[in-house]
């Protein structure tokens, strides 16, 4: 089926280049280009995307407290309560 792709000047080269190269022509080119690109789609869709691919990586780093994101806002909210207890009030004499 005759589809019209606009190329920039460029990828144009590039895919004369390949063409030359595999001794094939563009058309069968860009055939082979869409149907790489869309294994790697599907195969990525299928295995759960990036998490899939970065799952065995998740939780493997040791190292510091292992309670820093526990009760943060309390933590937050003690800090500016001591920082706000040590500035002294505006206008008022020493």
């Amino acid at each position: 089926m005759p589809t019209s792709v606009r190329l920039d000047i460029k990828t144009e080269q590039t895919l004369a280049r390949l063409a030359r190269k595999k001794g094939a022509s563009k058309s069968a080119v860009l055939r082979e280009a869409v149907d790489c690109l869309a294994r790697q789609a599907l195969h990525t869709q299928a295995s759960g995307g990036m998490f899939a691919r970065a799952e065995d990586l998740l939780g493997c780093v040791s190292g510091g407290a292992a309670d820093l994101s526990t009760r943060t806002g309390a933590g937050f909210r003690n800090l500016l309560a001591q920082k706000g207890k040590s500035k002294k009030p505006r206008g008022l004499p020493d």
